[in-house]
């Protein structure tokens, strides 16, 4: 198996996860948070989305630009959509990368201040990714799901 189809692979886990995490948030709690300024579980969902659509193509195509995609939906079921859109695109970008464009150096410098390997940032985006999934956990603890997901889908 290639580095590209690991990389690939492990993201997917954790994409899948969270698809299935959301599909177990009831569609009123759309617009739940936690406290006043968090994200409410679209935007967080949404913002997973775009973050990593931003990443994956900014390794492929060597740099970041400032400015991230600002997804927004008004329902649950439009955040699924939405999700599962980005998951393809993003699945489809990651998938078209090659093992010299994890070695490259992508400039970041406009974005993070740093420039790194493709890999650096394609596990930062995984990261990102775990990280804001388990918000999304205990956002769905708090809004009273009793049955969640394993926190990967193999």
């Amino acid at each position: 198996m290639s580095q590209v189809e690991q990389v690939l692979n492990h993201w997917l886990s954790h994409r899948q996860a969270l698809m299935d995490l959301l599909a177990v948030i009831p569609s009123d709690k759309a617009d739940f948070r936690p406290w006043e300024k968090a994200m409410s579980v679209n935007e967080l969902a949404l913002h997973v989305a775009g973050s990593t659509y931003k990443f994956v193509t900014s390794v492929a195509a060597g740099r970041f630009e400032p400015g991230w995609p600002q997804l927004q939906a008004e329902t649950m079921e439009e955040t699924r959509r939405i999700l599962a859109e980005y998951t393809e695109k993003s699945r489809s970008a990651l998938a078209d990368l090659s093992a010299a464009q994890l070695d490259a150096v992508v400039d970041a410098q406009a974005v993070f201040g740093f420039s790194a390997p493709g890999s650096v940032f394609l596990t930062s985006a995984i990261d990102h990714e775990i990280h804001h999934k388990g918000q999304l956990f205990v956002y769905a603890r708090l809004v009273g799901v009793e049955s969640v997901p394993f926190f990967v889908k193999r």
